[in-house]
Formats: structure tokens, C-alpha cells, sequence
């Protein structure tokens, strides 16, 4: 640790606790977490508490995965953070890049641009099965797909140095969402029939068709527009839990994302630590929310 930052006996202190709470213990063949923490640092404005993420984040450098958010920065949805979130732990190089599949599907079929009739379910499905096969299958329809993701993401960080040249190069690009798989096309092709499958159960031992769980979560999304548009103009409906529906999927797909990531044992075999989410200026109203769906 550098002399620097932990010589303060209160950087010492939490740099201490967040490595023992990222820490992973060998148990019924594989490394799994001890702990799932939420600590908060509080404090009056100017007192230091960016300064201590920041100490953090030089003592994680390039060896394990984190993530920075600032609560301060303009983003338009939960959607964008949890992409940004994903983005950003591929960026240390420690544990390669991750795969984010199943978060990956949602983000595609609830873009606007996305064709689904909301008036003839059938119609609808075949519009959603054909273009998520189209994404499976022409590589140059996923990258523009994850393109427009990642830029909607980045627009608030754009200045960043980490965020240049992202939207860049279609194996980048994809890479940073879909991980080493992204580059081959069978394995590309795979790893997206996972993501879509995971929507059968969404982890709650549904037996659904994905393909309908997929347009549900699409309509929701588009009531969820329809709210904000109906915010704009000063008007009220109820659409507000769609936004909510929308968001907790999204959370799960990110989470299920991620333990997947972590429970391969051939390639997790030495990941003995945790990822990390830094997360600045937390007293926001969007980072406030944001925080709050973690927890639940």
C-alpha cells in the first residue's frame, strides 16, 4: 500500500476493510464470497471522502475489478449505470474481461429503435425472435447495438481518459460487455444464447417462454418512456412501476451476469478477491436510487 494514503490511521482502516471484505474463501470446490457489503463513508461535504475513493482506487490499479460512479454525473436511467458499471470493471486487466450476456439482451430489446408491434403478440414475437437472431448472427448489427449502449452510458464521462476510443473498433467495443468470447463468431453467438435464455427463469424458477419475457420487459420499458414524457409535460400516470420492473430485471441480469463471471472455477481459479463499486457523491438523487436497488 502506498505510504502516502495509508499513513492517515483512517485510510489505513478502510483500506483494511475493503480487503477483507473482497476477500474469497475456498469452499465445496470453488472460491466463493464472505462477505456482500455495503459500507458507507459519511461525512459533511469537503471532508475528505473523495479523496479516500480515490486512495482506494490506486491501491486496486489494475490487479482486481472495480468500478467508479460519480452521483454527480448526468445520467438518463439505471440502465446507463449498471452499463457504465459493467464497462468499468473490464477496464483493470487483473481478471480479464467479463461477459455481461443476459444484461447485455436486455439493454438490446428495450432500445427504441428495436421493432415490436404492442398491439399483435404474435407479430411481436416474431419481430423480437428475428432481431434478436440478427444480433446472434450479423456481427455488424450487434456492434451497432452495443455501440449505441455504450455511448448512451459513456455520454456523461466522455471526457474521461478511460472512456476514449470506445466506441471504436467493433472487437473493443463488443469486448467490453461480452468479454474474449465477443470475437469469435460461434462463441459470440453462444454466449448470447445464454444471455437470452437466462429470461426463461430469470432466477426465480419461472418456466417462461424468453422470448415473451423479453417483450414484457420491452413494454415496460416503452410505458417507462411514456412516464417520463408524461413527467416532462407536467402530466400524471401510473406507469411508474414499469420504470421499477424495468430496473429490478435489469439489476438481476447484471447480478446473475456477474456471479456467472465469478463461479467459473477454471477460469475464477485464482480471482480471490472481489469486484469493487466505488460509488462518489452517494447523497445524489440518482446515485441515492441507484444505492437503494442495490440493497433490495
Amino acid at each position: 500500500m502506498p505510504d502516502e494514503f495509508t499513513r492517515s490511521p483512517r485510510h489505513s482502516a478502510a483500506a483494511t476493510l475493503l480487503w477483507d471484505f473482497m476477500s474469497r474463501m475456498e469452499r465445496a470446490g470453488g472460491l466463493h464470497s464472505l462477505w456482500t457489503p455495503i459500507l458507507l463513508f459519511t461525512g459533511v461535504r469537503g471532508s475528505g471522502k473523495t479523496e479516500l475513493l480515490a486512495g482506494l482506487r490506486g491501491l486496486l490499479g489494475d490487479s482486481f475489478p472495480h468500478a467508479h460512479i460519480n452521483g454527480e454525473w448526468s445520467f438518463n436511467s439505471t440502465m446507463d449505470m449498471l452499463t457504465l458499471l459493467a464497462f468499468e470493471l473490464n477496464q483493470q486487466r487483473g481478471y480479464g474481461k467479463l461477459a455481461f450476456p443476459r444484461l447485455v439482451i436486455g439493454e438490446i430489446v428495450i432500445r427504441p429503435d428495436i421493432a415490436v408491434d404492442p398491439l399483435d403478440r404474435d407479430r411481436a414475437r416474431e419481430q423480437m425472435a428475428a432481431a434478436l437472431a440478427d444480433h446472434r448472427k450479423v456481427k455488424v448489427i450487434l456492434e451497432n447495438s452495443i455501440r449505441s449502449i455504450l455511448r448512451s452510458a459513456l455520454t456523461p464521462v466522455l471526457t474521461r481518459s478511460s472512456a476514449a476510443g470506445v466506441v471504436g473498433k467493433y472487437g473493443a467495443v463488443a469486448e467490453e460487455l461480452l468479454g474474449p468470447s465477443a470475437g469469435k463468431r460461434r462463441a459470440r453467438e453462444d454466449l448470447l444464447g445464454i444471455g437470452q435464455e437466462w429470461w426463461r427463469h430469470q432466477d426465480r424458477g419461472l418456466g417462461n417462454d424468453p422470448i415473451d419475457e423479453l417483450i414484457s420487459l420491452r413494454m415496460d420499458a416503452e410505458r417507462a418512456r411514456a412516464q417520463r414524457q408524461t413527467d416532462d409535460a407536467g402530466r400524471w400516470n401510473d406507469s411508474g412501476n414499469s420504470r421499477r420492473t424495468v430496473t429490478k430485471r435489469l439489476w438481476a441480469a447484471f447480478l446473475a451476469d456477474l456471479r456467472d463471471n465469478f463461479g467459473d472455477r477454471r477460469r475464477a481459479i485464482n480471482w480471490t478477491r472481489n469486484c469493487v463499486l466505488l460509488l462518489d457523491n452517494a447523497d445524489s438523487p440518482a446515485a441515492r436510487a441507484f444505492l437503494e436497488e442495490l440493497v433490495s
